[in-house]
C-alpha cells in the first residue's frame, strides 16, 4: 500500500512539474510579445463569413508606436500599407475594401485579426495551456478569450515559443484562421 501511496505522490509531482514548466513558457510568450520593440507577423489569413470565404495573405508590424498592415495578397490590393491608430482599421483602395466586414458580432475583421492576436499575446492571460502536435511541430496551444463570445487559440512552436497558427472564433465556430510564414519578435 506504501508503494502505491509513494507511486500515486511521485506521479502526481511529475505532472505537476511538467505544468509549471508549461506555465513558465506561456509566461515567457506573453513577456517576449510584451518587452518586444518590433514584431512582424506574415500570415496566410481565411475569413469565413459563412457563405462566402476570403484568403488574404498579410503581414502586420507593430513597434511601441505604431502597428502597420501591408497587404500581400489578393494581387487587386497587394501592397496597400495602412497605419492602424486607436481610432480603427480600415483599408481601401480604389473602391477595394479589404476587410471585408465584420466577421463577428463584435466588429472583428480580417485586417484586425493579427493586431488583436498581438494583444492577446501580450496580455498573457490564457484560459487554456495544452500541448499538441500540429504537422511535425510539437506546440503548446493557448487559448484567451477577446470578448463574452470572441475567443483566441494559437498554437506557439513548443521550442521557439513563436506561433505557427491562430484561430478566432465566435460562438465555438472558427471564423478567422491565420498560418503563419513568418514571425520577427525583436
Amino acid at each position: 500500500m506504501r508503494q502505491v501511496f509513494l507511486l500515486a505522490l511521485t506521479i502526481a509531482l511529475v505532472f505537476s512539474l511538467c505544468a509549471c514548466t508549461d506555465t513558465g513558457k506561456a509566461e515567457k510568450i506573453s513577456e517576449e510579445f510584451e518587452n518586444a520593440q518590433r514584431i512582424v507577423l506574415t500570415a496566410d489569413i481565411r475569413a469565413d463569413y459563412g457563405d462566402k470565404v476570403f484568403d488574404f495573405k498579410i503581414t502586420c508590424t507593430r513597434t511601441p508606436d505604431e502597428t502597420s498592415i501591408e497587404i500581400k495578397e489578393p494581387e487587386e490590393i497587394a501592397g496597400i500599407r495602412a497605419v492602424c491608430t486607436e481610432d480603427g482599421y480600415e483599408i481601401e483602395y480604389d473602391g477595394a475594401i479589404m476587410t471585408t466586414g465584420a466577421v463577428t458580432r463584435n466588429g472583428l475583421s480580417p485586417a484586425e485579426a493579427l493586431p488583436c492576436l498581438i494583444d492577446c499575446w501580450q496580455d498573457g492571460y490564457f484560459i487554456a495551456l495544452l500541448k499538441e502536435t500540429y504537422g511535425d511541430t510539437k506546440t503548446l496551444v493557448l487559448d484567451s478569450r477577446i470578448t463574452d463570445t470572441v475567443y483566441q487559440k494559437t498554437w506557439f512552436d513548443a521550442e521557439t515559443l513563436l506561433p505557427v497558427k491562430s484561430e478566432i472564433m465566435q460562438s465555438g465556430k472558427s471564423v478567422i484562421i491565420c498560418e503563419f510564414e513568418n514571425v520577427i519578435v525583436e
